[in-house]
């Protein structure tokens, strides 16, 4: 997963993370990864920083990957988030 700004630059990796993949990413006990998109750093998780931008752009690319998955997003007040639960795996 890659942020970018509305024109579709990636934002300045140098300053913040911007990005994760299959080296920096901590799998959850079911082997699910839970990502944070937020302007601050969360208690918990994996956090992508904004920098600042109030809009963007996000992707996903599977390279050589065994199985596909659809990301499923929510939009939540980060100091709301229980994290204990959050790191689980969502139910269908």
């Amino acid at each position: 997963l890659c942020l970018y700004d509305h024109w579709l630059a990636s934002l300045d990796y140098t300053r913040a993370p911007i990005n994760v993949n299959k080296f920096t990413a901590r799998p959850n006990v079911d082997g699910s990864v839970t990502i944070a998109v937020a302007h601050r750093r969360p208690r918990g998780g994996i956090w992508l920083s904004t920098r600042d931008h109030v809009r963007g752009n996000m992707m996903f690319r599977w390279t050589k990957a065994r199985k596909k998955v659809a990301p499923r997003t929510a939009l939540v007040d980060l100091d709301a988030i229980d994290w204990t639960s959050a790191l689980q795996r969502w139910t269908d």
